[in-house]
């Protein structure tokens, strides 16, 4: 999908979630309007994100990743921060989580030592790759420390 349609995308999400609010008119009574407000808002963020994800992948292929830098950073900084709100799942389902992105970590910086040689073009995506992997890694890492047991396991500090 390029650029222009997935801005087509976020700008008819935005009419819907104008229309909503419009529909809803800041009523609280107005339940019937509450779930299409929040639906709207939902696929508004999807289309955020969409676009955000090819905006970066754009910015990284042509050598800008100070953005990607400063993403990390927010996503180490965040294992610091409180528990999040209401972890949906068990320990162990954030554990396999955890594994799984640094897994695919760890095979995204191989290729990207092998695409250094061989094709530096596609660095930038990889570098896209590893940078959502680990702002994944980081959420489901501290959702992990959250449904530890016991307690004093959810407030180990960091090692780095």
């Amino acid at each position: 999908m390029t650029v222009l349609d997935q801005t087509k995308t976020l700008a008819e999400s935005a009419l819907q979630m104008l229309y909503a609010a419009k529909e809803g008119g800041g009523n609280p009574k107005a339940q019937h309007t509450h779930d299409a407000i929040t639906e709207a808002a939902q696929l508004m963020k999807e289309a955020v994100d969409d676009i955000m994800v090819t905006l970066n992948e754009a910015a990284s292929e042509v050598g800008l990743v100070g953005g990607m830098v400063d993403a990390i950073a927010e996503a180490m900084s965040k294992l610091d921060d409180g528990t999040p709100p209401e972890p949906k799942g068990t320990f162990v389902d954030y554990q396999t989580t955890v594994v799984k992105y640094s897994k695919a970590i760890a095979v995204t910086a191989q290729e990207m030592m092998t695409k250094s040689v061989t094709n530096p073009e596609e660095l930038g995506g990889l570098a896209s790759q590893m940078t959502s992997d680990y702002g994944h890694l980081a959420l489901q890492g501290q959702m992990a420390a959250a449904t530890a047991e016991p307690e004093e396991v959810c407030h180990l500090k960091p090692l780095f």
